[in-house]
């Protein structure tokens, strides 16, 4: 039972073996309370599928929570770099969760309970370093009968984090081997540069590469040493989101609470690939006066000398050039104006630091500009959400943790029932209209709004009361397990004609047996079933086996055949 509430509403999957019988009790017992008024019918008994199962790993070596007990970890899931204690989050929710089993033997699923990033970011603890935590875990996983039975397939992880780029604190410089040094580091640190792959280690990124994980975006199927992904580690990643703005999850109000700013923003303007474009024309929305729009976009102190020598980010200048002559001011009046007001990226702002005011701020507005960055995904996405603002999406391409169904098994977040999606072209050609568009938003399309993302929240925000997103995760692991199986049998047909391809073109005096063995063995076994099934499957088989003998091109296979790939 999810959430600790039933109703016979809706039924999904299957019990596990020995609990059926008691279904038809629940169903009474849950008639009867909703009868009585007791039972919100808009919730669910949701009896877990066999598939969604699943062991978590329990030994010191793998199990890494015991680092929530080291110096610094409270602060860092309270700061801006917390955005990547999501692996943390899971554990917590996943530790409790009811489809969790103790028995090994009974787990269609397998959580490997490490928190790279964590022991990264807060280094030598209890008598460990970093690199010897993640060493261990992977010798753990090399001894764990589990692992080895699937090389990893059914196994999965989690990290929020991708490629890092922070201070850290380094007594030896060995302790961070390949990390690429930085200049400008402070006394005892070093600035690195460090991906997801780099963090793991060579012996545990290794050993993972077969798993499926929950990433900050989503790289779908992957394959091995993808040179286009460099930081991706396991076959198959999904959008699980960052872990939100701590601030704005404290200050989610509930329903009835005013909100008096209508959109909020604030970030760089000045970012790289996918949001470049889009980011550059967020600084338009500063022009027109708008009192309840707040676009926030960190001013540096040195703006201003860097715009005389041509090294200031360019669409930050463009912006406040902008708006200096829309208020006939000079810039540096307007600079030093906008620093006074809170736009400081350097400090703090009436003692409140400026993570902690921009969660505040989201939960006084309605909207929140949410436009890509580097990719689509940011963490402003899910602080929005956290903090009940509607989100205000600037990237075409954006599907949101746990959006994107790819298998049978994850019941996707709608979010298209409650986020505004705003085309990027029609943004890049007039940016004020995006104001005019929320303008125009009824109050009772924006309360339907606001209502839907509350009942949706709990299903992206593991952090969330009576948090669903544990079960999300698991439906998305579920389904990359599925669609990996599915292309390793596909891959396995695909070889399998290659190699009869290839027999159609030997010299007559050559054995098949003599340039691979796959030339005489039979189709494999899922593509013999796919036959047998698929319509015309007796005519399929004759014109197959007429085909291995002759000399007739593979393209000519009969339909069923190729309907039966298709499935596949």
């Amino acid at each position: 039972v999810e959430g600790g509430v039933m109703s016979t509403r809706t039924i999904r999957g299957r019990a596990p073996s020995g609990s059926r019988r008691f279904l038809p009790f629940l169903s009474v017992c849950a008639l009867s309370l909703e009868a009585l008024g007791l039972a919100p019918a808009s919730l669910t008994l949701d009896v877990p599928s066999p598939a969604l199962r699943f062991y978590m790993y329990n030994n010191k070596e793998v199990d890494q929570s015991w680092l929530a007990d080291c110096d610094g970890f409270t602060q860092l899931q309270d700061s801006a770099e917390g955005e990547g204690v999501q692996e943390a989050n899971l554990y917590y929710v996943l530790r409790d969760h009811p489809y969790r089993t103790l028995n090994a033997s009974e787990a269609a699923l397998f959580y490997i309970p490490i928190w790279e990033y964590v022991s990264f970011r807060l280094g030598k603890c209890k008598g460990t370093s970093h690199s010897e935590r993640m060493d261990a875990a992977a010798l753990a996983l090399m001894r764990s009968p589990q692992f080895l039975r699937s090389y990893g397939r059914d196994h999965f992880f989690a990290t929020s984090m991708a490629i890092e780029v922070s201070n850290v604190r380094v007594e030896h410089p060995s302790d961070v081997p390949e990390y690429v040094d930085k200049h400008k580091s402070f006394p005892g640190m070093k600035l690195v540069t460090v991906t997801l792959r780099q963090r793991l280690g060579k012996m545990l990124s290794g050993l993972l590469m077969e798993t499926s994980t929950g990433r900050m975006k989503s790289f779908g199927r992957t394959q091995a040493h993808d040179a286009r992904h460099p930081s991706v580690v396991a076959r198959c990643t999904f959008d699980m989101g960052h872990q939100p703005n701590q601030a704005a999850l404290r200050s989610f109000q509930s329903p009835g609470v005013a909100r008096d700013i209508l959109l909020y923003f604030a970030g760089g303007l000045d970012v790289c690939c996918t949001g470049q474009r889009v980011r550059c024309e967020v600084g338009q929305l500063l022009l027109g006066g708008h009192k309840d729009v707040i676009i926030q976009i960190g001013i540096r102190g040195d703006v201003i000398r860097k715009t005389g020598n041509g090294t200031a980010p360019p669409c930050t200048i463009k912006a406040v050039k902008a708006l200096a002559a829309e208020q006939h001011k000079p810039v540096e009046e307007l600079v030093a104006q906008l620093r006074s007001s809170g736009q400081d990226d350097m400090g703090t702002d009436r003692g409140t630091s400026k993570y902690e005011r921009m969660g505040r701020m989201m939960a006084r507005s309605k909207f929140c500009l949410c436009p890509a960055g580097d990719i689509c995904t940011t963490s402003r996405f899910v602080s929005s959400i956290s903090a009940g603002c509607i989100p205000v999406v600037l990237c075409d391409g954006l599907e949101g943790p746990f959006g994107r169904k790819v298998g049978p098994f994850l019941n996707a977040v709608p979010y298209h029932d409650f986020w505004i999606k705003y085309p990027v072209g029609a943004f890049m050609r007039n940016p004020a209209g995006l104001i005019s568009k929320l303008r125009s938003i009824t109050p009772q399309e924006l309360e339907r709004r606001q209502g839907l993302l509350r009942e949706y929240r709990r299903s992206v925000i593991l952090q969330a009361p009576a948090t669903t997103a544990g079960t999300r995760y698991l439906e998305e692991v579920a389904d990359c397990i599925h669609v990996n199986r599915n292309a390793q049998v596909a891959a396995g047909i695909a070889r399998w004609l290659r190699a009869q391809r290839l027999a159609q073109h030997l010299p007559d005096n050559t054995t098949r047996a003599e340039v691979h063995p796959a030339l005489v063995a039979p189709a494999p076994p899922p593509f013999r079933r796919l036959l047998s099934e698929s319509r015309g499957a007796a005519l399929g088989l004759a014109r197959l086996r007429k085909l291995r003998g002759s000399r007739h091109r593979p393209g000519q296979l009969p339909r069923a055949v190729l309907t039966g790939m298709l499935r596949v």
